[in-house]
This record gives structure tokens, C-alpha cells and sequence, in this order.
């Protein structure tokens, strides 16, 4: 890219800081050298305890790509829980916040409605809502975009309604 003078100079007024002692820039280019790049635990050239990485700048075989994206920090991505599985862990995780020895527990500060708002059947009647709507607003025939999914008979006022597909 080439650059007139006075953009040049311009850049160079924009990129002018504080005067720096030659001892200073001694030290800083002591700390600098044999490091390119990003430095430490971030750069991906290198391994867990600073050594290159031999994979690195290497292809793959699909398998190994595979893997890769299945795996990131020893933690398994990509893969679904089970229906029952899901349920099951749900369940504990409600058992232990009524017995308080959960690690998130704060007191019992959750409101009754933020519970039931955030709990798996509300998610699924909230799903299902849009799925048979064609996810299309029943008021202005809007496909997609931001959704509510509204009780034709209150939420609050109706409890034995609230995951009924016909309200």
C-alpha cells in the first residue's frame, strides 16, 4: 500500500508518545527477543509448557480434524444429552437446591414464576407454541424475528392453564 507524504506524516504525528530513556528500550528489547507474535499460554504454536507445538502448520486427516472438533480443553462438543438423561439431571438439580446444598443456592431468593419460567416444560410448551404457529406472530403475520409466546388466559391468574397448547 502505498501512502502520500502527507499521510505519511500524519501517521507519524498520530503514533508519536513519550520519550523513552535508551535503558528502557535496552530492557524492552531484551524481554522481546526470541518471542514473535503473541507471547505465552495463548499462542497456539505452543504446547502446555512453552515447547512448539510439532503439530503445528500440519495437516489433518479428517479422523484427527473430527476429533479436534469434537474435543477443546478435555471437554466433549457436539454431543446431545438424552431425553431421560436431560431429565434426570434436572430433577438432581432441583433436589439440591430444595435441600440448600447446592453451590448456586442463595436463600430461596428465585421468584415462583422465574422458576417455572426457566423450567424444561415451559421451554418445550414455549417450542411447541411457535411449531405450531410456523413461528409466524398471530398479530402481525411476521415470519421469524423476535417472538413472544403469549397465554391467551393469564399466566399468573390461570396456574392449571400455563402449559396447555390451547391457551
Amino acid at each position: 500500500m502505498i501512502f502520500s507524504e502527507e499521510h505519511k506524516k500524519k501517521i507519524s504525528m498520530a503514533l508519536l508518545g513519550h520519550k523513552v530513556s535508551e535503558e528502557t528500550r535496552e530492557k524492552i528489547s531484551n524481554s522481546n527477543k526470541g518471542k514473535s507474535g503473541f507471547i505465552g499460554k495463548d499462542n497456539p504454536m505452543f504446547g502446555k509448557f512453552g515447547e512448539l507445538n510439532p503439530m503445528w502448520g500440519r495437516k489433518h486427516s479428517d479422523f484427527t480434524k473430527k476429533k479436534i472438533s469434537l474435543t477443546s480443553k478435555g471437554r466433549w462438543l457436539g454431543r446431545k444429552h438424552k431425553e431421560d438423561s436431560k431429565i434426570k439431571c434436572s430433577e438432581t438439580h432441583k433436589r439440591l437446591v430444595k435441600m440448600g446444598i447446592h453451590p448456586s443456592w442463595k436463600g430461596g431468593k428465585t421468584s415462583a414464576s422465574l422458576i417455572i419460567r426457566t423450567s424444561r416444560e415451559y421451554r418445550e410448551w414455549r417450542k411447541s407454541v411457535f411449531e405450531r404457529d410456523n413461528y409466524t406472530c398471530c398479530i402481525c403475520n411476521k415470519v421469524g424475528g423476535v417472538l413472544n409466546a403469549d397465554h391467551i388466559k393469564p399466566f399468573s391468574t390461570y396456574p392449571e392453564l400455563r402449559f396447555k397448547l390451547s391457551n
